[in-house]
């Protein structure tokens, strides 16, 4: 199965990825078309976090908006303290 899914960042822009689920060994979620854009357009870096999640839509209670967020290790003495939003 595969489906096409619009998610805005935290500056307002629509990305477009293309989800599916693997067919052969672990049926998990890939995401590919539109992936590498984001990733380039974000300079996002091995140890990042990306966050996807869905908000109820403010003008339709019947339609959702999902929210995709990239968001970067802060580290102090190489010791991990949390995240922060690209």
């Amino acid at each position: 199965m595969e489906t096409f899914t619009k998610a805005i960042d935290a500056k307002g822009k629509v990305w477009t990825f293309k989800c599916s689920i693997r067919k052969k060994g672990h049926p998990k979620p890939v995401i590919s078309k539109g992936w590498l854009a984001f990733v380039g357009s974000k300079k996002l870096k091995a140890g990042y976090k990306i966050r996807f999640y869905k908000e109820n839509n403010k003008v339709s209670t019947a339609t959702h908006v999902f929210r995709v967020q990239a968001e970067k290790e802060i580290k102090i003495f190489g010791a991990v303290l949390g995240y922060a939003p690209i």
